[in-house]
């Protein structure tokens, strides 16, 4: 890539130094402002702040790798939000996680895959569900391809993410938890259908109900079934 401005380069050298000062509320600042200036020099200060002890540090950090916005950015506030040991500030990082999701490109793809897989986090996975499920519906392909993570964890959270857009779209996006080697999955989906009221896939649950392996996905379809089959 081109190298930046000697201005740019002379901007990320002061707010480097600024970074390190003795003083939480100019180091603070000057972490703000590195992650909207960009660049190599800018990320590694992020992501050695991101690591600190010091709180205010760490949050200015975050927010700067949020308005960074690079996918090693991305990258770095998964991490935080995953292992970061105060509540506030995984949260934060999962904020700026959101943020980034929303744009249209790469990047934002990126913080899709990692909400995605902050599912599988206990202590993240509501915030990172309720993230995904409101984003624009141009995200929802990209959502949907946590159906095919290695992990069931985040198969099952995408299926509640997928419910939870309540539109047609994301609903018709279920059909492949329905045959997924995990029963956990697949019951959540059954679940799932249950509480939309949605009709789509009365021919699928109704297999599940009479075949399916597993006894607590027969009971959830047949219990899915059941009503429908008495309504006038």
């Amino acid at each position: 890539p081109p190298s930046p401005p000697r201005c740019a380069r002379s901007a990320t050298r002061r707010l480097v130094e600024c970074a390190a000062d003795a003083e939480s509320d100019v180091a603070a600042a000057a972490l703000r402002a590195l992650g909207r200036l960009g660049g190599t020099d800018a990320l590694e200060t992020l992501r050695a702040n991101g690591r600190c002890g010091e709180l205010v540090r760490r949050r200015a950090a975050i927010e700067g790798l949020g308005a960074h916005g690079s996918q090693e950015a991305v990258e770095h506030l998964q991490w935080i939000a995953a292992a970061d040991t105060e509540p506030a500030v995984a949260d934060l990082a999962v904020q700026a996680l959101a943020a980034i999701a929303a744009r249209d490109n790469v990047s934002g793809q990126g913080a899709i895959d990692a909400l995605l897989a902050l599912c599988a986090v206990p202590d993240r996975r509501d915030a990172a569900a309720a993230t995904l499920s409101q984003l624009q519906p141009e995200a929802l392909p990209h959502i949907s391809r946590g159906l095919a993570h290695a992990d069931p964890s985040v198969r099952r959270w995408t299926v509640e993410v997928l419910a939870r857009v309540r539109r047609p779209e994301a609903t018709r996006e279920l059909e492949a938890a329905f045959s997924d080697t995990d029963p956990a999955v697949r019951e959540t989906a059954v679940v799932a259908i249950m509480r939309l009221g949605s009709t789509a896939f009365d021919d699928v649950i109704r297999r599940l109900a009479e075949r399916d392996p597993s006894k607590a996905v027969r009971r959830a379809a047949a219990a899915t079934v059941a009503p429908r089959r008495s309504a006038p």
